[in-house]
C-alpha cells in the first residue's frame, strides 16, 4: 500500500471500523483520505494517524455534495482503495 491512496468513509469514531481501517492503511504507508460528517472528530482522526493524510467533511446522504468531495479526493490522492463504513439506511415504499 506504500504511496497508494485509500478513501474511507465513517472514519471519525475511534471505536469504529472506518477508524481502524484508516489507521491500518496509514501504517502500511498509504495516503488516506477520510470522510465524515463530523468536522471536529475527523480532524482528530487525521491528527492521530499522521499529517500525510487528509479529512473531508461531507454528508454522504447528499449525492451532490458526495460527488463533489469524491472528485476532489481523486484529484488530491488518486485513490486506489475505497471503503465505505458510513451507516446510512433508507426505507422506500414499494
Amino acid at each position: 500500500m506504500k504511496n497508494k491512496g485509500a478513501f474511507i468513509t465513517g472514519a471519525s469514531s475511534a471505536r469504529g471500523i472506518g477508524w481502524t481501517e484508516a489507521k491500518r492503511f496509514a501504517g502500511k504507508g498509504a495516503r488516506v483520505a477520510l470522510i465524515d460528517i463530523d468536522s471536529s472528530t475527523i480532524e482528530q482522526t487525521v491528527s492521530a494517524i499522521g499529517t500525510a493524510h487528509k479529512g473531508y467533511v461531507c454528508d454522504v446522504r447528499d449525492t451532490k455534495q458526495y460527488k463533489t468531495i469524491v472528485a476532489q479526493i481523486i484529484a488530491d490522492f488518486g485513490c486506489e482503495r475505497w471503503f465505505t463504513h458510513s451507516l446510512i439506511s433508507s426505507i422506500k415504499r414499494c
